[in-house]
């Protein structure tokens, strides 16, 4: 694939719960959950936190051919605060389509018009804005293959396998309890992500706190690094941080999931960090 384009990842933002800020998160910022993939012509926004006001800050004003599609995996605030202030949203010429699942007390339409609602934001959409739920199973959205799978965590919540047009695959797995998965679920969930160029998990806790964390939905560096292992991903991205953890806390976080699969051969492990850019 020498001659491929090279896909590239992008983090606007890596923190889990709420924005963080201070001299504490320098290095690994505090924006919430948004990720963009490109290859060529071809981009695809994974989630809406607050780290796509920058993203939509180095975009040109209008966007040539189907526009932005932002590919939402839950409907938990820090995944869609983001979205007003997304600067597309107010350019009468541009196309954002968003897509995501429904959830059991609200549909992914009435969630983002409550998000946007006059009692709350004073402005509202100028673009063409087309909101779309999905489900399980495979779908194309931006030009990338796609296959939706369940994910352990309050809500419906998906996870993406994504395929870009060159066969690199990126696997997007955010919001999701490890530890709270049956036998059968986890082998369904390494299988979803086998073979994955890169896998972007969820890695808020570290293992210290993990014990006491039991049901709230998200998972350790070494968990999500020994996901990476079975699943013989090459990459394994350290995502969702605690915003509770300073960069030191996240340093000794990535030391212990490095060192969980070491010694098996595992997959090159990494800490999602605010503008943080992989070429693949």
């Amino acid at each position: 694939m020498a001659d491929v384009a090279p896909a590239r990842l992008t983090f606007w933002g890596t923190r889990g719960s709420l924005p963080v800020g201070g001299p504490g998160t320098v290095r690994h910022g505090g924006a919430t959950a948004c990720v963009t993939i490109e290859e060529g012509d071809h981009r695809l926004i994974l989630d809406a936190g607050s780290g796509i006001r920058r993203l939509g800050q180095s975009l040109p004003p209008t966007p040539g051919g189907p526009g932005h599609t932002i590919l939402l995996s839950h409907l938990h605030w820090d995944h869609i605060v983001g979205l007003p202030f997304f600067p597309p949203l107010y350019d009468p010429a541009a196309v954002v389509n968003v897509m995501g699942p429904d959830q059991p007390s609200a549909t992914i339409q009435a969630a983002l018009a409550g998000l946007m609602a006059p009692a709350v934001w004073p402005l509202p959409p100028r673009c063409t804005m087309r909101i779309s739920s999905i489900t399980t199973g495979e779908l194309t959205a931006g030009g990338f293959g796609l296959l939706a799978f369940p994910l352990a965590h309050a809500g419906q919540t998906l996870g993406y396998r994504i395929t870009g047009p060159s066969g690199r695959i990126v696997s997007y797995v955010t919001d999701n309890e490890l530890a709270a998965m049956h036998p059968a679920q986890r082998q369904a969930l390494v299988q979803a992500v086998a073979g994955s160029h890169v896998l972007i998990h969820d890695a808020t806790w570290n293992d210290d706190i993990l014990p006491r964390r039991t049901g709230w939905g998200h998972s350790s560096g070494t968990e999500a690094a020994t996901l990476g292992l079975d699943a013989g991903c090459a990459m394994v991205v350290l995502f969702h941080h605690d915003p509770d953890a300073d960069d030191a806390a996240l340093d000794r976080q990535l030391d212990a999931a490095r060192m969980r699969v070491a010694s098996l051969g595992g997959p090159r492990v990494v800490a999602a960090a605010d503008g943080l850019i992989l070429d693949l």
